[in-house]
C-alpha cells in the first residue's frame, strides 16, 4: 500500500508482501528513504518508490508538480542531510528526462 506523504509524494511502505519493506523500519526519517532511493536504486523500483507514473512523462504539469514536492523535502535549504545536494540534482536530472518527453 503506497503513503502519503505530507508533500504529496507517494511511497511504497507496504511491508504485507515479502519483496517488500517498511522504510520505517530501516531509516529515521522520509528524507533519509528519499536520498537513499534517490542515489541508489534504479529503473523501476525508483520509479515506483518515488511516486514516479508514465503519465509524468507526457505533462510537463505533473512533472513540475512531482519535481516541487520532492526538491520542498530535499533541498539543502530545509534538509540537513549531507547528501541534501546530491539528491536534488538526481531529482532535477529525473524532472529534465522527464521534460523531454512532455508537451
Amino acid at each position: 500500500m503506497a503513503e502519503t506523504n505530507d508533500t504529496d509524494i507517494e511511497v511504497n511502505n507496504d511491508a504485507s508482501d515479502s519483496n517488500k519493506f517498511s522504510y520505517d523500519d530501516y531509516f529515521h526519517s522520509k528524507e533519509t528513504f528519499l536520498i537513499f532511493v534517490l542515489l541508489y536504486v534504479d529503473g523501476e523500483k525508483r520509479a515506483d518508490f518515488l511516486g514516479i507514473e508514465e503519465e509524468m512523462y507526457g505533462s510537463k504539469s505533473k512533472a513540475k508538480e512531482w519535481r516541487n514536492s520532492l526538491v520542498k523535502i530535499l533541498h539543502s535549504d530545509r534538509c540537513k542531510h549531507l547528501s541534501a545536494d546530491e539528491a536534488t540534482a538526481k531529482v532535477n536530472e529525473i524532472y529534465s528526462r522527464m521534460k523531454k518527453h512532455a508537451k
